[in-house]
């Protein structure tokens, strides 16, 4: 049976690895969670992270692209 995380939980720790200021395997060690599930949370968080920014107008013609 495979581990159930939170999403704050990924995040945290996906946020901690695109910061790059540590190698994935101290916070692999730290939290439990092996190094290739954090480089693919990783991946998920820099893929989503545009859409935080969307806008829910999207009519506003004054966007810098």
């Amino acid at each position: 049976m495979s581990k159930q995380y939170t999403e704050e939980f990924k995040a945290t720790v996906a946020l901690e690895a695109v910061k790059g200021e540590k190698s994935l395997q101290e916070p692999a060690a730290r939290y439990g969670v092996a190094a290739g599930q954090i480089c693919e949370w990783k991946q998920q968080l820099q893929q989503g992270a545009a859409q935080l920014f969307v806008r829910k107008n999207k009519a506003d013609k004054n966007v810098r692209k």
